[in-house]
């Protein structure tokens, strides 16, 4: 295989190492014609499993509700800054991985927002087959984890057909003397 894809670059100066952004949210905001495979190109035909989007969000209107809304203060975290970096060259600031389940297009997406120090201070994601969760960070002036917390909502249908939210949150955070946490979980609606 590996001598295959060697001679595709060989032999075809419109083969990249990369694919480029585009406006499309049906090829996940990327071109799939300059690298190997090709999408469509010598009758080769492909399911993208993984997408990895880096630098900005300018994508997040493609993913669903529970991550796309942006950055999410969290009041609770001293420390914790009021915004996110914008623009984070460099780093992974999205994925969404494709689940196997029978040829349906179901994922799982994830969101990394990063403070100034370029220091991760909020991932959301969500989960497999319904639900969303949101860990936010705070770091003292070492960069250390001062403070974590993680909140998970996990839809469900009841028998009356009505959803359930059902909230988790923990929070765990560094003493001098030691780690503590707390756990809570409410229902709601």
């Amino acid at each position: 295989m590996q001598a295959y894809v060697d001679s595709c670059y060989e032999s075809d100066t419109s083969y990249h190492f990369f694919e480029d952004r585009n406006q499309n949210p049906a090829t996940h905001y990327y071109t799939l014609t300059r690298s190997f495979p090709k999408q469509g190109i010598d009758g080769s035909n492909f399911r993208v499993m993984t997408v990895q989007y880096y630098d900005n969000y300018d994508y997040l209107s493609g993913f669903p509700s529970g991550v796309n809304g942006g950055f999410m203060e969290d009041g609770g975290l001293e420390g914790f800054p009021e915004q996110e970096m914008k623009k984070v060259k460099g780093q992974l600031t999205a994925m969404k991985v494709g689940i196997l389940d029978g040829g349906n297009t179901n994922w799982v997406y994830t969101v990394n927002y990063y403070d100034m120090y370029y220091r991760m201070i909020q991932q959301q994601k969500t989960f497999y087959p319904t639900g969303y969760g949101v860990t936010s960070s705070a770091y003292d002036y070492t960069g250390k984890v001062t403070e974590t917390d993680w909140h998970l909502w996990q839809i469900q249908l009841t028998q009356q057909g009505f959803t359930m939210e059902t909230l988790l949150e923990q929070t765990i955070g560094m003493t001098e003397t030691g780690i503590w946490w707390r756990i809570k979980i409410k229902k709601l609606r």
